[in-house]
């Protein structure tokens, strides 16, 4: 059974420079595929496969992060659904840290942090605070 104290490893793991560094880097890469300040627009294939590459990356880093710990992925996404839906409903690190990232891996939202420069820079804001917030609680 993943407890919190694993569940809050790996989101400090993947919240790192590294693995956050290279969101942005993806998203600052391809951001031309997405005009800005779309709303409603109709989307094309190439950015539907952005997207996908953009899941699987983050996939990816997840499954890397819980490999380091130990712990399947299944069990993680688990740990992060029971804290969503559980009693604390994303009060704790992994119901924080899961409504963020399902929502940049859900579509809509993916297109919307692609195509307005302010979303993108406040999504980013957003995971930094969190990460230096949970680096300091650590200590």
């Amino acid at each position: 059974m993943l407890g919190s104290s694993d569940v809050e490893d790996i989101i400090v793991m993947l919240l790192s420079c590294d693995y956050i560094g290279k969101w942005e880097k993806f998203i600052s890469d391809n951001e031309h595929t997405f005009s800005d300040g779309c709303s409603d627009c109709d989307y094309s294939h190439p950015q539907y496969a952005l997207f996908e590459r953009f899941s699987s990356l983050v996939d990816d880093q997840i499954k890397e992060c819980c490999t380091k710990v130990g712990y399947s992925t299944s069990s993680f996404h688990q740990a992060c659904r029971d804290s969503m839906d559980g009693p604390n409903k994303g009060n704790d690190a992994a119901g924080i840290f899961c409504t963020l990232v399902v929502a940049s891996t859900e579509f809509e939202t993916f297109a919307d942090i692609m195509s307005d420069k302010n979303k993108k820079k406040y999504f980013f804001q957003i995971l930094e605070s969190w990460r230096i917030s949970l680096h300091k609680q650590r200590k």
